[in-house]
């Protein structure tokens, strides 16, 4: 059995980082929390780049650099300061943080036209389902990680991602 504490760390050889400047798209691209990848796409979550922001934006993992923004806020204008995000595969959401106040409006996109958003609001089933921070998904519910709504709190929430749950409560942009 070898002795772990005698292991040394090596660097990496002939190894660069790439970067992918999102600001040469958009100077207001910046200040993201959290990201996914649907496999073709990264998607980072628009939060804060010294103003709450909506601008969910992905880029090709093929080329890392054809960049496409989709900007929630023109569906609703509380859709800004989020803290993470998931996919189920089909639709890609973002986790309601704080949008200038604790808020629990979660969005959801559609993947393949990155255009249709749907917006579930956790506040109507309980006023106190705000201020997140994080989320995930079994395939069949997507679940909210709670944070802050104003005191930190412990009410985990989750929502129906799959169609063959009744009750939904989506509701479609215009």
């Amino acid at each position: 059995m070898r002795d772990r504490r005698t292991q040394q760390t090596r660097p990496w050889r002939d190894t660069r980082a790439q970067v992918l400047n999102l600001e040469t798209t958009a100077s207001t691209l910046k200040g993201f929390l959290g990201g996914f990848t649907d496999g073709t796409w990264g998607y980072v979550v628009p939060s804060n780049n010294d103003v709450r922001f909506g601008r969910v934006t992905r880029f090709r993992l093929d080329d890392f650099s054809t960049v496409q923004v989709l900007n929630l806020e023109a569906t609703d204008p509380l859709l800004k300061g989020f803290n993470g995000g998931f996919t189920d595969g089909t639709w890609g959401y973002v986790v309601p943080s704080n949008n200038g106040v604790r808020f629990g409006r979660v969005a959801r996109f559609r993947l393949d036209d990155f255009s249709t958003v749907q917006v579930l609001n956790l506040e109507s089933t309980d006023p106190l389902l705000k201020g997140f921070q994080g989320g995930f998904t079994d395939g069949t519910w997507g679940y909210v990680v709670p944070s802050n709504n104003g005191a930190v709190f412990g009410k985990v929430a989750r929502f129906p991602v799959t169609r063959h749950v009744s009750g939904t409560g989506w509701q479609s942009s215009p």
